[in-house]
């Protein structure tokens, strides 16, 4: 197997050189502008942009707060010779009341909300070096141009027939057994089960999201992001009964989300 680690190494040092043009810390070498990034001599680089903030605190493990110098363009950084790979971190703009986990970070052990823990790639044990990639004559490239692609020439019209192209598929390999389609749609459309005579794109069901989430507000009390549509009464019992909690009415936080799809 071809050891790629030292040509690895020589690319991401000149990419650091370049990236890094206003570093508060000349010294510290980057892979990337922003995170938490070990160095070879010791300690751990940190950087973040948050160009409408006045002040940013790294707040370590078992560490002292250290305060971020500003750089031109918004950035923030900091190199703690204490911080070690392993330590979790967070930090603290404007003296806020809440510290935040890195935008950047590798690695959330405690979920997106807790603190980001500082990881080294180079530990990484690398097993691809003998791999090429597939030959040209087994890659596929399609380019579609929504314009041509249907008589309607539209977006939804495109994936109504390409979701009619995968259940005619699976129905096919299926070599007369019965089979079900079932697709995951968070404003959970009705045109997805309707059939494709009717202007539909012929799936058997969908995914009961409404149950899911109903259920999981009601057990564990979580209301961030769409769940906070679950919240208040619950509404498990109404959603078996009638299959979703609000029949014919979108929740806020979908219909939201929806709204900017183009959905």
């Amino acid at each position: 197997m071809i050891d790629h680690t030292e040509e690895r190494r020589e690319i991401m040092t000149a990419l650091n050189l370049s990236i890094l043009k206003h570093p508060a810390s000349p010294e510290a070498l980057r892979r990337l502008p922003i995170g938490a990034e070990p160095q070879s001599g010791g300690g751990v680089h940190f950087r973040l942009w948050a160009p409408r903030c006045r002040e940013v605190v790294v707040e370590i493990e078992g560490l002292e707060p250290a305060m971020l110098q500003s750089e031109p363009d918004g950035y923030f950084s900091a190199w703690s010779q204490l911080a070690q790979v392993g330590m979790r971190y967070l930090f603290r703009l404007d003296q806020g009341e809440t510290a935040l986990p890195d935008p950047a970070s590798r690695f959330q052990p405690e979920g997106p909300h807790g603190p980001s823990e500082i990881i080294d790639p180079e530990d990484f044990a690398w097993t691809d070096g003998a791999w090429r990639g597939l030959p040209r004559e087994r890659l596929v490239i399609y380019e579609m141009h929504i314009g041509t692609f249907t008589p309607e020439g539209s977006w939804d019209a495109a994936l109504r027939e390409l979701a009619g192209a995968v259940v005619r598929q699976v129905r096919s390999a299926g070599r007369g057994r019965t089979t079900f389609v079932v697709g995951e749609n968070e404003p959970q459309q009705a045109k997805l089960v309707r059939p494709a005579e009717r202007g539909g794109y012929g799936l058997d069901a969908l995914w009961n999201d409404d149950f899911h989430h109903s259920a999981t507000v009601a057990l564990t009390g979580r209301h961030e992001a769409y769940y906070s549509d679950y919240r208040g009464q619950p509404r498990v019992g109404r959603c078996r009964q009638a299959r979703l909690p609000l029949p014919g009415a979108a929740l806020p936080v979908a219909a939201e989300a929806a709204r900017h799809a183009g959905v």
